[in-house]
């Protein structure tokens, strides 16, 4: 459950943070004010007054850029599958790669955007590509004592992976 809570706090985390990028509050007055304004008898609130362009605002920090020091530790770092036969197939469905930088899943690929580790535990944000489409995904994994086997703690209970060996990460 802790897991859980923790991939949780990560995804809201991103959320607050794309959604601070978009929030208009600060937009000048339009049309739909002036008529409510003119209505009342008064003259426009920006009538002959000049305003300064107004800027646009700066991307909020880490907003859709992956964090180039957002890395996965070595202890994770590896291809991963279900079991040794699995590891010898390059298209296995189960195939997992972890690198610095990059998850790669069977079905879609793409940059770290954010990995936080907790003794043998991580949680990775990644924005995936796959089909032609782009979407950040959360992950939570924990990794056995010994090294050798990745549990994804994503949503319980789930996949158990091995370490496959003498494999190159790809």
């Amino acid at each position: 459950m802790k897991h859980v809570a923790k991939a949780l706090a990560l995804a809201l985390a991103t959320a607050i943070a794309m959604a601070a990028g978009g929030c208009d509050a600060d937009r000048a007055p339009g049309p739909a004010s002036d008529a409510v304004q003119a209505e009342a008898g008064a003259p426009p609130a920006d009538a002959g007054v000049v305003s300064p362009p107004t800027p646009t605002p700066a991307p909020a920090p880490g907003a859709g850029v992956p964090d180039p020091n957002a890395t996965i530790p070595d202890a994770f770092q590896g291809t991963w599958a279900a079991d040794a036969l699995a590891c010898r197939v390059p298209a296995h469905e189960s195939r997992l790669v972890l690198q610095a930088n990059r998850v790669a899943f069977h079905e879609g690929a793409g940059p770290v955007k954010s990995a936080v580790v907790d003794g043998n535990d991580i949680t990775v944000l990644a924005e995936l590509t796959s089909e032609g489409q782009t979407d950040e995904a959360t992950y939570a994994f924990h990794l056995s004592d010994d090294g050798n086997t990745l549990t994804d703690i994503s949503t319980g209970p789930g996949m158990v992976r091995q370490r496959c060996a003498d494999v190159a990460a790809r």
